[in-house]
């Protein structure tokens, strides 16, 4: 997360959401972990979260197993697609855990892109 340095007019929304862990655990201003779930899967478009939010998340003593998150500066484009492609094409951030084994990434953001690459291993840019 130290590289995610988005401005401060982004918006997020959290469009998919499952976990696990051993303990009861929270985030501020969100529910437990069986409830968040629910909330955010069962929506209409996702739970906006602030960045703030995303950061405990990430904290959070949990392992995230499937996760998609977006941001961007336009809130209208914070809803689900039909296709990954719209989404990548409508918002400046979207990250997606895929089965708590790989992180998808498409940014806008070059710096946050670069930052990436510097600091995790394995990075692969796809096109």
């Amino acid at each position: 997360m130290p590289c995610l340095q988005a401005p401060e007019t982004t918006q997020w929304c959290l469009l998919y959401f499952e976990a696990w862990s051993s303990q009861t655990w929270a985030v501020e201003g969100l529910s437990d972990l069986s409830e968040y779930d629910n909330e955010v899967n069962q929506s209409p478009n996702g739970i906006i979260v602030t960045l703030h939010q995303v950061h405990q998340l990430a904290q959070a003593p949990t392992q995230i197993i499937n996760l998609v998150l977006a941001g961007s500066a336009q809130a209208a484009t914070l809803h689900r697609y039909e296709q990954p492609e719209q989404l990548y094409a409508c918002c400046d951030y979207v990250l997606e855990v895929v089965d708590s084994s790989y992180l998808l990434v498409h940014s806008s953001d070059q710096r946050f892109i670069e930052c990436l690459r510097t600091r995790l291993e394995g990075v692969k840019t796809v096109l």
